[in-house]
């Protein structure tokens, strides 16, 4: 005699797998977005220094260019010197979960400073982010001619 349907056993062999997918699935998804959010944080930062770096190269309204790392957010500032709340500075704050985790630059300090024509900077060297939810990091290097690149 045949019995129609499934047996409680295969149910829950089912359901087992089910979840084990579901759960492999979501960390995948979550290491994903996590490393995405990464890269994006890094490009900005990029983006920041070059138009940092291209505004004192201009001459923009005959002042220096700076990008200031703080640990929640990216600023770019004019002058030789950061000032918080300045008028001009432009903010962009880092999302939930992403950090400024270190700054290693030439003089110390948390600037970088652009000089007019040239584009070349004194504080040269390292900014490393970190995003938290994942322990992922990346990191960005600033070379004393101003470019600045993903490592």
């Amino acid at each position: 005699m045949r019995r129609k349907g499934m047996t409680m056993i295969e149910i829950l062999i089912a359901v087992f797998i089910l979840a084990l997918l579901i759960t492999v699935s979501a960390k995948t998804f979550t290491n994903f977005f996590s490393s995405s959010l990464l890269d994006q944080v890094v490009q900005g930062s990029i983006s920041s220094l070059e138009k940092a770096r291209e505004d004192s190269i201009g001459g923009k309204n005959g002042f220096f260019y700076g990008v200031h790392f703080a640990t929640t957010s990216i600023t770019i500032f004019s002058g030789s010197a950061y000032s918080l709340g300045a008028n001009g500075n432009i903010v962009a704050n880092l999302p939930s979960g992403v950090q400024v985790a270190s700054t290693t630059l030439d003089g110390g300090g948390a600037n970088v400073i652009f000089s007019p024509i040239s584009g070349e900077t004194n504080n040269a060297g390292v900014v490393i982010f970190l995003n938290s939810r994942s322990n992922a990091t990346s990191a960005v290097r600033i070379y004393a001619t101003g470019i600045s690149k993903k490592e």
